[in-house]
């Protein structure tokens, strides 16, 4: 899926795009982006270890990733599988306000 999205914002004229594994991705890998789409597969309705672990170590650079483009996307499979929550709550990380 990473992959698929990463073609598609290559359609944006004079967009880079990289694209790394949670736990290949670096604090640097955030502050030089202009836009972060986060992925992860559903794990009981939650986010994989691996980009919490990102989450949780970005708050060292919270205040600079402010005003960034962000999006979020999950797999998972089957109905009622809890992608929504997952998703839920890339995004809800995402929207927290710096202070």
């Amino acid at each position: 899926m990473a992959l698929a999205v990463a073609k598609g914002a290559e359609q944006v004229n004079g967009a880079g795009v990289t694209v790394k594994k949670a736990g290949q991705a670096t604090l640097d890998d955030l502050l030089g982006a202009d836009a972060v789409v986060m992925g992860s597969p559903t794990y009981f309705g939650q986010m994989s270890a691996k980009l919490k672990a990102l989450i949780d170590e970005s708050i060292k650079v919270h205040k600079k990733l402010s005003g960034k483009v962000g999006a979020a996307f999950t797999s998972s499979g089957g109905t009622a599988s809890g992608a929504e929550t997952t998703l839920l709550s890339i995004l809800q990380a995402m929207l927290i306000p710096p202070m």
